[in-house]
């Protein structure tokens, strides 16, 4: 018989893979969800931008560095609780990565702009990052967005599952 720990893992997988197989990515998802999403993530990254030129860089490598491991899941922006080292302060990110506070603000204007929590943190980084390339540079590309807020959670949480039993919790944390 499986494990009741085995069973919720195949459980939260299913729901994953239905929650990704009916998300439709398109650069337009936002929308009819929320028209002032993406202009509000231009105007906040473009005036990071003129405020600090290296801002552009910076944006552009949070979502890299959001994306680099399992995916682009807005880990990246997790802080730190009690019993848990979240990625902004880890040792792979501790004075390296930067731009946070932008992100922050983005966050909190398009919530506000949508009236709640409509845009996935994964989907502000990567806009902030488009938005960035076309703030230094002029370069524009339609990307591909969606709110998979489920399924990215389920997928980091299976990850460090996973990673914990591979591992064993006496080896360091992939997040210190």
């Amino acid at each position: 018989m499986a494990s009741p720990h085995s069973l919720c893992t195949i459980f939260l997988l299913t729901l994953a893979f239905i929650a990704c197989a009916s998300g439709q990515l398109s650069p337009g998802f936002y929308n009819g969800v929320c028209p002032q999403a993406l202009p509000t993530i231009q105007r906040i990254v473009r005036d990071a931008v003129r405020n600090e030129a290296r801002m552009g860089a910076s944006l552009l490598r949070l979502h890299f560095h959001d994306c680099f491991v399992n995916g682009c899941d807005g880990s990246i922006l997790l802080d730190d609780t009690s019993t848990f080292t979240g990625e902004k302060t880890s040792r792979a990110n501790a004075n390296s990565a930067r731009g946070f506070e932008v992100i922050d603000s983005i966050k909190t204007a398009v919530d506000q702009a949508c009236g709640g929590s409509v845009v996935s943190c994964a989907d502000i980084l990567a806009v902030a990052a488009r938005d960035s390339v076309y703030a230094v540079s002029g370069s524009w590309t339609n990307i591909a967005l969606s709110t998979l807020i489920f399924a990215r959670a389920i997928t980091l949480k299976i990850s460090l599952d996973s990673y914990t039993q591979i591992m064993g919790s006496s080896h360091p944390s992939l997040l210190d």
